[in-house]
């Protein structure tokens, strides 16, 4: 868990261990808006909550462009600098918070807009975001409805029933969607995003410096023509799959 010296309270089950341990991430297209699944080791829900999880508490951060917000949240993490997120969706069993950043500063959205499901152990959020090639950043935190965030954050103490970490200030989130070590990006409060962003400004400017601005309009409507047609046939979809 964490960077790899955080411990759990003891007084959790092995279930809602399991529970806080991010095995899988899918994004998908469903009739042209954005599906994510979050695979879990297990599902508790030894509180009851509405809908069907009270153990975890996931942060979904979303890059659908360039710029965006540099904070991660409540978690504690950080973008690489030059990265940012455009929308975060905030779910605990209980409650669903929805946001995105037009400019720098994240504007709340209607959190009705969300659907949340359970299946097995996978949680699975239908969102309003248009399907595309996205990058993401997921987290997975301790629930506790006596915070103000909503979540858990470790401290420095040998007390079995707290959530513990030997590092200094370290991030809430248990765990973290990663491609390899996540250990650094704990000790940096830094936390890299996966996926493939759909980038069009090298294209656009190499054909600025060799056809000239008409150019750049002609092949500009051409092109959106084309994604026009082509957006149907076009699979967005991302897998990752954890150890």
């Amino acid at each position: 868990m964490g960077d790899g010296t955080y411990h759990l309270p003891e007084n959790l089950s092995a279930t809602d261990r399991n529970s806080l341990d991010l095995r899988s991430f899918v994004a998908s297209d469903e009739d042209g808006k954005l599906s994510l699944d979050i695979g879990l080791g297990g599902l508790s829900n030894p509180l009851d909550a509405p809908l069907g999880f009270s153990t975890p508490i996931l942060d979904i951060f979303i890059k659908t462009r360039v710029g965006g917000s540099t904070t991660l949240g409540d978690t504690g993490f950080e973008t690489p600098p030059g990265q940012g997120w455009q929308y975060h969706l905030h779910l605990s069993g209980f409650n669903k918070e929805f946001y995105r950043v037009p400019r720098l500063t994240p504007e709340k959205l209607n959190p009705e807009d969300i659907k949340v499901s359970t299946s097995g152990t996978t949680i699975k959020v239908q969102t309003p975001i248009p399907a595309g090639q996205y990058e993401y950043w997921v987290t997975v935190s301790l629930f506790d409805p006596l915070t103000p965030a909503g979540l858990v954050t470790p401290v420095n103490d040998n007390n079995p029933y707290h959530l513990t970490s030997r590092l200094n200030n370290p991030p809430a989130p248990v765990d973290v969607l990663a491609q390899g070590d996540q250990s650094r990006s704990y000790i940096q409060r830094t936390l890299p995003p996966v996926g493939d962003l759909q980038d069009f400004r090298p294209w656009i400017l190499l054909i600025m410096g060799t056809l000239g601005m008409v150019g750049v309009v002609i092949s500009t409507i051409v092109l959106m023509n084309r994604r026009a047609k082509q957006d149907s046939k076009q699979n967005f979809e991302y897998k990752a799959n954890l150890d």
